[in-house]
């Protein structure tokens, strides 16, 4: 599987807690199931914190609360552009990432 670099349609990098705005959506939005779909047709448009980055360089991106969506989406950096970096991360981003920690350390990944 292909391996994605951490940046965006600009050319910029892209680090953990930077707000990012979709731009586009996959090419394979054709073959996903109808839910995903329409979580991908309300993030275009949106900016979103980066929660995570996975194996392959895809982005995390967390709907909660901006969208009052509990949607979690996973998307190639290039579909997006950096919208503002942190200075600091907020308490609430703080919290998350602890809590997405200590999860990790439990499930053993």
């Amino acid at each position: 599987m292909e391996k994605y670099d951490s940046i965006d349609a600009n050319g910029n990098d892209l680090r953990l807690g930077d707000w990012v705005k979709v731009i586009a959506a996959p090419t394979t939005i054709s073959n996903m199931p109808k839910d995903s779909k329409e979580s991908f047709s309300r993030a275009i448009g949106e900016t979103l914190q980066i929660e995570a980055f996975n194996d392959i360089g895809c982005i995390e991106l967390d709907f909660y609360p901006k969208l009052r969506s509990f949607d979690t989406t996973w998307l190639e950096p290039f579909l997006c552009v950096r919208f503002r970096r942190y200075k600091k991360f907020s308490k609430r981003f703080q919290q998350k990432l602890q809590l997405s920690r200590e999860f990790e350390v439990k499930d053993g990944t």
